[in-house]
């Protein structure tokens, strides 16, 4: 087994040292592992300005193989051999970035996708340690000592590793990222008439909706917010919906301890539905028993992140859920008299 140096570095966004003349400053976590806070320039609209940054260093024991494989990177180079998978040479629209030979055409990263498995194993490990270290040290830190500084104020600078921990070589990272699709807003004329009823009305967006936008824009940066935003536009969707079933109850319902949201969807609506026998409520309330599942799985994370025993959620399929919420909210605009609503459900589960 030969060591290695593995370093992450980010720029800590909105943060700031009291004083430059103790920087460098470093955290000795462990014998292994260390935090560095230092300042960088960088140019900015044509100005140089400094920036706060933060590097976790690993040293950790590895195979030769390894070393060998990053070495040979250093060189602009790629063993055939160790890329089976991938059809040399290797293009993209206007170069040739993997020669035949496995030659790396100069000042390019090796995509992820070209990487052997246990490559890639073993930097999603690494760099998920480093940044976990990161995101804990500077929380903490800026925790104990009231520091200013958005929620996640991280972005990422460079991923290194050396085999002297003084040399530095860039390493390839995983750059897949979620995309949300953005929807466009229909200009055509006939789009226009037709919603120039609400906006001659007066008709507004719902506060439900509101928050849901919201959370679904901090789906990807702060994803126990998001949940947690989510859960409540729904409850006061819900809510409003109640309100607009059985007339003057809006004092009632803020007033009063409300019913759990699966309690509101799977019994209080469909018995109101079933007194005032409103008809247009049957196809969608109560959920089916895969919708209840599915939801109440979700609502099972929200409370506990809300009540302690969870500081996570499953943030990759974070946006399917948001979907789903975001359609139940268009599906009680439906059944409050918009029938143009149900064109916008997308999750796919109604």
């Amino acid at each position: 087994m030969l060591i290695m140096w593995i370093k992450l570095t980010y720029s800590l966004n909105g943060m700031h040292a009291r004083s430059e003349i103790d920087l460098p400053a470093n955290i000795e976590i462990s014998a292994k592992t260390k935090i560095v806070f230092w300042y960088r320039e960088v140019e900015h609209n044509n100005q140089i300005v400094r920036q706060f940054c933060c590097d976790a260093i690993l040293e950790c024991n590895c195979e030769e193989r390894l070393i060998d494989f990053f070495r040979s990177l250093n060189q602009n180079h790629i063993s055939p051999e160790n890329i089976p998978h991938i059809v040399l040479p290797l293009r993209s629209l206007t170069k040739t970035i993997i020669d035949t030979s496995g030659k790396i055409s100069p000042n390019n990263l090796v995509p992820w996708k070209v990487l052997p498995r246990f490559i890639q194993s073993f930097l999603d490990q690494k760099h998920k340690i480093l940044s976990d270290l990161i995101r804990e040290c500077v929380s903490t830190l800026r925790w104990a000592q009231c520091a200013s500084g958005g929620h996640q104020p991280f972005g990422s600078i460079s991923f290194k590793w050396s085999d002297d921990g003084t040399e530095w070589h860039r390493l390839p990272r995983n750059t897949q990222v979620s995309v949300i699709e953005a929807s466009p807003l229909d200009t055509a004329a006939p789009a226009i008439e037709h919603f120039t009823n609400l906006v001659v009305g007066k008709t507004e967006e719902p506060l439900a909706h509101e928050l849901m936008r919201e959370a679904i824009e901090l789906s990807r940066t702060t994803p126990r917010s998001s949940l947690l935003i989510a859960v409540s536009a729904l409850e006061i969707g819900l809510k409003e919906y109640v309100s607009h079933l059985i007339p003057n109850s809006r004092l009632v319902m803020e007033k009063m301890q409300s019913p759990s949201i699966l309690k509101l969807i799977m019994e209080v609506i469909p018995a109101i539905q079933h007194a005032t026998r409103s008809q247009l409520t049957i196809e969608y309330f109560p959920l089916s028993d895969e919708n209840k599942k599915y939801l109440q799985k979700w609502i099972s994370q929200r409370n506990q992140i809300a009540h302690g025993p969870k500081d996570s959620v499953d943030s990759e399929n974070l946006f399917e859920f948001l979907e789903f919420s975001r359609d139940l909210l268009y599906i009680i605009d439906f059944l409050t008299g918009h029938d143009w609503a149900l064109k916008n459900l997308k999750s796919g589960k109604f």
